[in-house]
């Protein structure tokens, strides 16, 4: 996700609107609904890798956890050795 959102920011370079102030208006309010603060994509794409990769942490640790359970859940519904009694 981190390489798209370095994807997005390197491309977020826009030519081709000429050199009237309009034009150079233009490409810099693209550029910066790309590249710029809070609310542009990069930003956007930014959160949204954070949220990823938490909620990727999590499973993985939710998925170890639960192995752990397993176990030792298994380990109590053995039978124990009560030294033949």
């Amino acid at each position: 996700m981190r390489d798209i959102v370095n994807t997005v920011g390197d491309v977020g370079h826009y030519r081709g609107f000429g050199t009237l102030p309009s034009g150079v208006a233009l490409a810099a309010k693209y550029a910066e609904s790309t590249r710029g603060g809070p609310g542009s994509l990069t930003f956007t794409l930014d959160r949204h890798a954070e949220v990823a990769m938490k909620l990727a942490d999590t499973f993985r640790r939710m998925g170890d956890q639960y192995v752990e359970t397993d176990d030792a859940v298994a380990a109590s519904l053995r039978p124990s050795d009560t030294g033949g009694r």
